[in-house]
C-alpha cells in the first residue's frame, strides 16, 4: 500500500486549535502517525490546520462542512464534495480512500469506486436517530473494503448493517500532553474552587450526554463539600444552567492545550451518556491519573481492563454509592494499560493491517 487519502468533513485540527472536535483531532493524529511509513493525503473541510505539511502530509482543504446545513439544502453540497473528492483522488492517485465522517461516506465511496480504488469508512459515534441513523445504516451496506468502529457497541452496530470486515480501531491519547500534575496549581491556573472536591464533566451540552439526569442524581447524592463542574457548550447549555442547583458550576469550553489542567484539577471525572464509542475524555482523564465515574453502558469498552480507575454505575442509588467511593480515594489504580493500548502507533497499526491483507 503506497498512498492513503483520508477524507474528513470537518476541518482537520491540531492540539493547538483552541476548541477542536474529536473527529478532527483523530484525523490529525492518525495522519501524523501513518505518515511515518506511508504517503498520506487529506481532503478536508476548509479552514483545516496546515501544520501536518511539516510531517509530509499532502493537505487539500477543499470540502464543505455540510452538517451545519439543514437536510433539505445539503444535497448540492454533497454533490460538490463528491466532485472535490473525485478530483483530489484523481490527482493524488491513492490506493485507499478513507471516509472519517458519515457526511463524506457517499462522496468517498463513489469517488473510490469510479477510480477502482479500495474504500474504507469509520464510525466514531453512534448515529442516534432519524435521518442520520437511517442514512448510516443504508451506506454501511455498500461494498466497502473495511469498516472501522470505535468501541464494541459501534462495532456491533456496524456488523449488523455491513457485509464488510469491521475492525475496532480503538482510540488513543497524546501522552506527551496528558500527564499527571499538581491539583492545586491546576485549579489556580483555571481559577477553580480550592477548598471543595470537584466532580468534572467536559464535553458537549446535548441530549445524548444526559446532563439533566446527572445534575439530578448528583443533587440527590448530597455529597458534602463537593461541586459538580460542567465544562463545555452546546444547544442545551442555557436550559441546563437555568435548572441547575447551588452546587453546580458552569465553565465555558477550555482550550485543548489547557485540558490537562482541568483533568488534574478534578477529584474525579464523570460521564453519564447511555452510549459512547471510546470517549477521548475518559482516556485523557486516566492518563492524568484522575479516576472516572461512568454510566455502565457508556463505559462498556473499558470492562476488559482490570483497573480501579474506572467506577461504574447504572442508577441513582448506585451513582450515590460510587460517587462517595471515588471521592474518598478508595479506588487506587495504575494507568499502565493507557500507555500500552491507547497509543497512536497501535491505532495506526489497527488501521493499516486489514487494508494490507484485503
Amino acid at each position: 500500500m503506497d498512498k492513503i487519502l483520508l477524507v474528513s468533513e470537518e476541518p482537520v485540527s491540531s492540539p493547538d486549535t483552541p476548541f477542536p472536535r474529536g473527529g478532527a483531532l483523530f484525523i490529525y493524529y492518525l495522519a501524523r502517525e501513518l505518515a511515518k511509513e506511508h504517503k498520506i493525503a487529506i481532503s478536508a473541510a476548509r479552514g483545516s490546520d496546515t501544520s501536518l505539511k511539516d510531517a509530509g502530509v499532502e493537505m487539500h482543504s477543499n470540502l464543505v462542512y455540510t452538517a451545519r446545513y439543514h437536510l433539505l439544502v445539503r444535497m448540492p453540497f454533497l454533490l460538490y464534495n463528491l466532485l472535490r473528492v473525485y478530483l483530489t483522488a484523481r490527482a493524488v492517485k491513492p490506493d485507499v480512500l478513507f471516509a472519517k465522517n458519515t457526511g463524506v461516506f457517499l462522496p468517498t465511496y463513489l469517488a473510490g469506486k469510479m477510480l477502482n480504488k479500495k474504500v474504507a469508512c469509520g464510525v466514531g459515534s453512534m448515529p442516534y436517530a432519524g435521518f442520520n441513523r437511517r442514512f448510516a445504516q443504508h451506506v454501511l451496506g455498500y461494498k466497502w473494503d473495511v469498516v472501522y468502529a470505535s468501541g464494541s457497541r459501534l462495532k456491533e452496530f456496524c456488523e449488523k448493517h455491513s457485509n464488510a470486515p469491521v475492525v475496532d480501531i480503538g482510540n488513543a491519547v497524546d501522552l506527551d500532553l496528558f500527564q499527571p500534575g499538581n491539583w492545586l496549581e491546576s485549579r489556580k491556573k483555571l481559577r477553580l474552587p480550592l477548598k471543595t472536591r470537584l466532580l468534572v464533566y467536559a464535553g458537549s451540552f446535548e441530549p445524548v450526554k444526559r446532563l439533566p439526569e446527572l445534575i439530578k442524581w448528583f443533587t440527590q447524592a448530597k455529597s458534602s463539600n463537593t461541586i459538580l463542574l460542567l465544562v463545555g457548550d452546546g444547544p442545551d447549555r442555557k436550559k441546563i444552567m437555568s435548572e441547575a442547583g447551588d452546587n453546580v458550576l458552569f465553565k465555558e469550553s477550555i482550550e485543548y492545550m489547557n485540558m490537562p489542567y482541568l483533568y488534574n484539577a478534578a477529584s474525579a471525572f464523570v460521564l453519564n451518556s447511555e452510549s459512547e464509542g471510546i470517549p477521548r475524555s475518559v482516556v485523557e482523564s486516566l492518563a492524568c491519573r484522575t479516576p472516572v465515574l461512568i454510566h455502565k453502558p457508556a463505559g462498556e469498552y473499558y470492562h476488559r481492563y482490570d483497573t480501579k480507575g474506572i467506577v461504574y454505575y447504572s442508577d441513582p442509588a448506585e451513582f450515590s454509592e460510587k460517587l462517595n467511593l471515588i471521592l474518598n480515594k478508595k479506588t487506587g489504580f495504575d494507568t499502565n494499560f493507557i500507555s500500552e493500548d491507547f497509543t497512536w502507533d497501535k491505532v495506526a497499526a489497527r488501521f493499516t493491517q486489514p487494508l494490507l491483507s484485503s
